[in-house]
C-alpha cells in the first residue's frame, strides 16, 4: 500500500498531516523514563500506571510502520464568559479526531493491512518527530511548522512498511527563546530542556492526585489544560491571532455556581453535558466539584454554597473548600470554625486551621 493512498484517506478524515515511521524502539523517550524516575521519586506511582510503551512492538508484535496523524485545532483566544470553568480547545478534539483513527485504521483493515490504533501506548510526541510532522521544543509539546503546538496527535501501527519521503524540518531556535520557560507559573520547564511533572499544572488536573495548597491559585478557572506556554511560543502566534470563545449552550455547563448547588444530587445530568466536550474521563463529578471550589476563591458571593461542601463525604473536598473559604470574610470565619469542631479527618483539620490562620492578609497570598 502507497503512503499517498493513507495520506489521501487520513486528510480526508479530517487530518491535517501524516507521517510514517519505523518501529525501531524510542530511545528518548526511555531515557526521559529513566530521568524522571530517578529525579522525581514522589511522582513514580504516576510512571508506574503509564502504559506508553518505549517499544512498538510491545503493543503489536508483527508492527513494521508507525503511522502518525496530526489534527489540527483552533485555540480559545477571547475573553471567556464570567463565572464558569474553562477548558482548552485541545480536548474538543479528542472525541473526532479518535473517531477518524478508529475509521482509519477499519480503512486499512479492509485492505488487509493488521493495523491497530494506538492513542497512549507509544511516545507519540518522538514518534510525530521521527516521522517528520515537526520538532519537540522546549515546552516538551509537538511544534508542527504550520500549526505549531496546537495540533492532537495520534498512531496506528501497521504490519507493512510503508514509506513517505518528507522535507527534513528545521531545527528549532527553543534555547535561545525560552519564552515557555520564562512564563511557566510553576517553574516546570526548565533552560535544559528538562520536564518537572510533578510541578505541572496540566498533571493535577488530569491526574486523581490531591492538588497541593501552593499550586491551587495558580489554577484559577482551569478545568482541564494549560495553555501558558502556548501562548508565547513564536510558532503559535498564527493560531492564537483574532476573538474565538466556545459556544454559549456548552459553556453554560460549566457555571461554578451551579456546580456548588447541584453535587449533593451526584452532577449526573451535568457530568453528561460535559463528557462530550472534554472527554468522560474528566468529567467526573469530584474532579469538576473540586475545580469549582478551587475556582470560587474569587467569588465571596459563593460563601454560602462552599460552606455546604466542608461536609462532603471526600476528605480531599473538603480541604479544597476549606482553602477557597480562607479568602472570604464574613460568614467563612464562622463556617470554617464549626466546620473545625466537628471534623476528624487530621489533614482536613490542618487545612481548615491553616485556612483560618490566613485569613488576615489573605489578600497576599
Amino acid at each position: 500500500m502507497l503512503a499517498g493512498e493513507i495520506r489521501e484517506k487520513a486528510l480526508s478524515l479530517g487530518f491535517g498531516d501524516v507521517g510514517f515511521t519505523d518501529v525501531a524502539p524510542f530511545t528518548r523517550w526511555a531515557g526521559e523514563m529513566e530521568r524522571r524516575k530517578r529525579t522525581e521519586e514522589a511522582m513514580r506511582p504516576v510512571w508506574d500506571r503509564y502504559r506508553i510503551a518505549s517499544d512498538p512492538l510491545t503493543v503489536m508484535t508483527g508492527a513494521k510502520t508507525v503511522v502518525m496523524l496530526a489534527w489540527p485545532y483552533a485555540p480559545y483566544t477571547g475573553e471567556w464568559p464570567a463565572g464558569h470553568l474553562r477548558w482548552s480547545a485541545y480536548y474538543e478534539c479528542r472525541g473526532p479526531a479518535r473517531e477518524a483513527i478508529g475509521a482509519l485504521t477499519a480503512w486499512l483493515r479492509e485492505r488487509g493491512v493488521a493495523a491497530v490504533e494506538t492513542h497512549d501506548q507509544v511516545p507519540l510526541k518522538e514518534a510525530a518527530q521521527r516521522a517528520g510532522l515537526g520538532r519537540i521544543g522546549l515546552n516538551q509539546l509537538l511544534i508542527t511548522p504550520r500549526w505549531g503546538s496546537c495540533v492532537y496527535l495520534g498512531a496506528v501501527l501497521a504490519d507493512r512498511e510503508i514509506f513517505g519521503e518528507r522535507e527534513p524540518i528545521k531545527p528549532l531556535p527553543c534555547r535561545k527563546c525560552r519564552r515557555c520557560v520564562t512564563v511557566c507559573p510553576t517553574k516546570a520547564l526548565d533552560s535544559d530542556g528538562a520536564f518537572h511533572r510533578e510541578k505541572c499544572l496540566r498533571h493535577y488536573m488530569l491526574s486523581g492526585d490531591s492538588i497541593p495548597a501552593d499550586v491551587r491559585h495558580y489554577l484559577g478557572k482551569d478545568l482541564v489544560g494549560c495553555d501558558v506556554c502556548q501562548t508565547v511560543c513564536p510558532y503559535n502566534h498564527g493560531q492564537y491571532k483574532g476573538e474565538r470563545t466556545p459556544d454559549p449552550d456548552i459553556v453554560s455547563a460549566f457555571s461554578i455556581v451551579e456546580i456548588l448547588d447541584e453535587w449533593e444530587t451526584g452532577l449526573k445530568e451535568r457530568m453528561a453535558r460535559m463528557a462530550p466536550v472534554i472527554g468522560a474521563n474528566y468529567a467526573r463529578a469530584a474532579k469538576v466539584l473540586g475545580a469549582a471550589l478551587i475556582a470560587a476563591r474569587e467569588y465571596p458571593e459563593l460563601t454560602p454554597a462552599v460552606g455546604r461542601a466542608l461536609t462532603h463525604p471526600q476528605p480531599r473536598i473538603r480541604r479544597y473548600a476549606a482553602w477557597a473559604l480562607s479568602f472570604h470574610n464574613g460568614a467563612a470565619r464562622t463556617l470554617l470554625e464549626n466546620a473545625l469542631d466537628k471534623e476528624t479527618d487530621p489533614a482536613v483539620r490542618e487545612e481548615i486551621a491553616a485556612a483560618l490562620g490566613r485569613q488576615v492578609g489573605a489578600e497576599e497570598i
